[in-house]
């Protein structure tokens, strides 16, 4: 976003969570916008999830499962 308002690039892509999250990131990144000249645009959704061992042998049902010990969680694919 600071690119854009500098003038060093044309395009800026960000992720723009929903809810109320959304309206605080958004007042924040509204000072980096030029009304005249700059555009937000919508173009995509998508949906997170955690991927399981098969048949989810600890019964993983969200993110607050991860506090378990026996969980391990690996946050990138292996190479």
């Amino acid at each position: 976003m600071a690119a854009l308002n500098r003038g060093s690039c044309d395009v800026a892509g960000f992720h723009l969570p929903r809810g109320a999250v959304s309206e605080r990131i958004r007042d924040t990144y509204q000072g980096l916008l030029k009304p005249r000249e700059h555009r937000v645009i919508g173009f995509i959704a998508r949906t997170q999830g955690l991927m399981v061992a098969p048949g989810n042998p600890l019964g993983i049902t969200g993110v607050e499962s991860l506090i378990n010990r026996a969980v391990r969680f690996v946050n990138h694919q292996a190479l």
